[in-house]
């Protein structure tokens, strides 16, 4: 049986060394929409938000919150990790090569997502979502074809954020997966989590949702875990886990 210790690896090492540990939180689908709705009145038509957009900017600002004093200009945003897949945009869902851009809101200098809205956090994501289209997808492929894999590299490792949000992650029925083991009977996400990074992932059962992890330190997870914010929009913290 293959395995990897994830303590090898530097990234993971690090992340270990520092404390970060992963929250799992979930949202019913009925708490996001019950937020949405509490807040409409901010966002007139033909503006709107999505559920994911949302939870984004909850995120977003509960990690601030936990934050709140140690935070710089170019920490400040969020990245929002954009699958392109069967959007109309000329990638087809079943497309197996990288298809996922970044969708990052701009502040102004020295504003921090807790100096706006959370409807207009949320609608900032909403403009930044929408703004990848046929012509942002052409003109970020034809820059990455100019750059060295050294170049690409740094720039993704050099990026600053207050939080980096996947994309939502269904992997669907496992048994389509089988890289030579046979099929795949379970899916494990790699412990500890790294610091800021969240992914989601849709639940299943009787009531639809997500389930949100998030790697953090002890200070930010202390603050996390009871931000009044994200608990009315419905965070039920499942567990922390170091591993």
């Amino acid at each position: 049986m293959f395995r990897y210790s994830y303590l090898a690896d530097p990234l993971y090492r690090a992340q270990f060394e520092l404390g970060v540990k992963t929250v799992l939180v979930r949202f019913s689908s009925k708490a996001l929409a019950a937020k949405k709705a509490s807040i409409a009145s901010e966002i007139p038509p033909p503006q709107y938000i999505s559920s994911n957009d949302l939870l984004v900017a909850s995120l977003w600002r509960a990690v601030a919150r936990g934050m709140k004093g140690t935070l710089r200009d170019k920490d400040a945003t969020v990245k929002v990790n954009v699958d392109s897949r069967g959007r109309n945009l000329g990638i087809p869902s079943t497309f197996t090569g990288g298809a996922t851009f970044f969708a990052k809101p701009e502040l102004e200098t020295g504003v921090s997502p807790l100096d706006i809205s959370l409807a207009k956090a949320s609608l900032m994501i909403r403009e930044v979502i929408l703004a990848i289209d046929r012509s942002f997808i052409a003109n970020t492929t034809a820059f990455v074809d100019t750059q060295s894999n050294a170049e690409l590299t740094s720039s993704f490792l050099d990026a600053n954020f207050l939080l980096n949000s996947t994309n939502w992650d269904s992997f669907g029925n496992l048994v389509q997966y089988d890289l030579g083991a046979g099929p795949a009977a379970a899916l494990r996400l790699p412990p500890p989590g790294a610091e800021r990074l969240s992914y989601v992932l849709p639940t299943s059962g009787p009531e639809s949702g997500v389930d949100v992890g998030i790697g953090l330190t002890a200070s930010q997870m202390e603050k996390f875990i009871t931000d009044k914010e994200l608990l009315e929009v419905g965070a039920e913290i499942l567990g922390i886990f170091h591993s």
